[in-house]
């Protein structure tokens, strides 16, 4: 079912990050800001022939992200041009702005569609059982790296506090049902990505906030292409399907491209293909959506598969349930896995309630999380090898400060080298696209670094030149917007806009 609506700000208050929104008469929304990605993140992709890692932020996107919970809401909102909002509204319908439409009274028409969602989806065998499979699994349940004490992880009082760096790689397939052009589908996939799983920590929010808080925090993305797909394996029958055997080929290939994507706590594959579980090419044992290792989190296993129809959503549950297998959860119903001794397991939840860690999800209602769901996460984070959820994610890129500003104003070479110091040649380009310019008051710098050509950018400093001037008018940038200033206001000396 499709319907418009002309949404619009009830009331607004930025510095507190929240914002009432009417939808219509019916549907009314208090929400909040809550970005599911990291204050620096990389987003990793392929145009024209070279491999470009750009270090973004969140004002990269083209508008914030909202949540509500109540509603089940999970939405980006750009005031630029209007009010445009995309997202999903009360867990199952989906808006977007019309952009052939003419605003009515200064609103923006939105579409407001039923989201489709599949009405049954199983997670038997959804597991990998290294103890049983593979030996070559279990030498690889070690720590990936040591984790250090910070204020995150040290003791205190009120709730155990986790946040899950995590990296999301992105199949050809997936991307190709977005818009064709490189830039406008780099664009389109991480705003849809945005909205995933600012909705995947909504659900987390479900957990007792008394005792548990766990959001995941998005450190990088990887857009792949076809020939990149090295860790893919089909099932011959099926050229949808993907053999169980590509978990350990996709693990592989995470810690084979660490110096790109960073590091993270926890990886997962988003693709529209089904995934059998089974091993052998020939013999697929189960058909399901998502495929992870029970206590992966932290190790070299940290990776999941999850199926998601892209536009659709319909994988956030998927998601979140991978997601808690990682973190050392079983089915509802399940007896502890035998390597994580300190697990309770979750034979004291039934595995026919309607919970994120039911074996069989029917989707017909809202889907919570089980006290044994929480129990058994809380159990790992007290675990030396799930101590790492409980780091702060890391800053990528050196932040500008003011004491540091007055020396690169003016001098874009200057600049650069303060923004990337680890790179020994660095130049300052004009554009990197048709959002992150210096028209819009974006300072973008980019070097190479082996096969990859690298970018960074950050919001120019104040009067940092962004357009056409004249003799007694110059554009410069001021709070980041391009601005047209008399030159005498400016206070330069004579002769400084030559070296402008």
């Amino acid at each position: 079912t499709i319907g418009y609506v002309f949404p619009r700000i009830i009331e607004s208050r930025s510095a507190e990050g929240y914002l009432h929104l009417m939808i219509d008469e019916k549907i009314n929304l208090n929400l909040v800001k809550a970005s599911p990605f990291a204050d620096a993140f990389r987003v990793v992709y392929e145009n024209e022939g070279n491999n470009y890692v750009e270090e973004r932020n969140t004002d990269s996107l083209s508008g914030e992200i909202y949540k509500d919970r109540e509603n089940q809401a999970a939405l980006i909102i750009s005031r630029e041009n209007g009010l445009r909002i995309k997202g999903v509204i009360q867990g199952n319908m989906i808006i977007d702005h019309d952009n052939e439409a003419v605003s009515k009274d200064g609103f923006v028409r939105h579409r407001l569609s039923s989201r489709k969602v599949a009405t049954r989806t199983e997670y038997h065998d959804d597991v990998f059982d290294f103890l049983k499979r593979s030996e070559r699994f279990h030498g690889n349940m070690e720590e990936r790296r040591d984790t250090l004490p910070n204020e995150r992880s040290s003791q205190h009082t009120g709730p155990k506090r986790s946040t899950v760096e995590t990296t999301l790689i992105v199949g050809q397939r997936y991307i190709g049902e977005f818009k064709k052009s490189n830039h406008s589908a780099v664009t389109d996939v991480t705003e849809y990505l945005a909205v995933l799983m600012a909705l995947v920590n909504l659900v987390f929010e479900e957990f007792d906030s008394r005792i548990l808080r766990m959001q995941l925090s998005v450190v990088s993305i990887f857009l792949l292409k076809k020939d990149s797909e090295t860790f893919l394996k089909t099932i011959p029958q099926k050229k949808d399907v993907l053999n169980g055997s590509t978990l350990s080929l996709f693990n592989d290939f995470v810690e084979k491209h660490a110096n790109i994507l960073g590091k993270q706590d926890i990886a997962i594959f988003l693709g529209n293909y089904t995934i059998s579980t089974g091993i052998v090419f020939q013999s697929p044992s189960h058909f399901g959506a998502g495929y992870a290792t029970v206590g992966g989190a932290c190790t070299k296993n940290h990776g999941c598969l999850v199926r998601d129809n892209p536009k659709t959503f319909d994988g956030v549950y998927t998601v979140v349930h991978e997601c808690l297998h990682l973190m050392g959860v079983v089915h509802d119903g399940s007896e502890r896995p035998d390597h994580l001794k300190n697990s309770p397991g979750a034979r004291n939840c039934s595995p026919q309630s309607s919970t994120v860690m039911s074996p069989v999800s029917t989707h017909n209602v809202k889907l919570s999380l089980s006290v044994c769901s929480r129990d058994q996460v809380l159990a790992y984070l007290e675990s030396q090898r799930g101590s790492c959820l409980l780091n702060r994610a890391n800053q990528h890129a050196r932040r500008l400060k003011k004491n540091n500003l007055k020396a690169v104003l003016l001098n874009k070479v200057h600049f650069c080298k303060t923004l990337v110091p680890e790179a020994t040649e660095v130049e300052f380009v004009n554009e990197l696209n048709e959002k992150i310019n210096i028209a819009n008051c974006y300072a973008v710098c980019q070097w190479i670094d082996g096969m990859y050509i690298r970018g960074r950018y950050s919001k120019a400093p104040n009067y940092t030149p962004c357009g056409n001037s004249s003799e007694d008018y110059m554009k410069v940038c001021l709070y980041g917007k391009c601005s047209a200033m008399r030159t005498h206001m400016l206070g330069f000396p004579k002769g400084i806009k030559k070296t402008l």
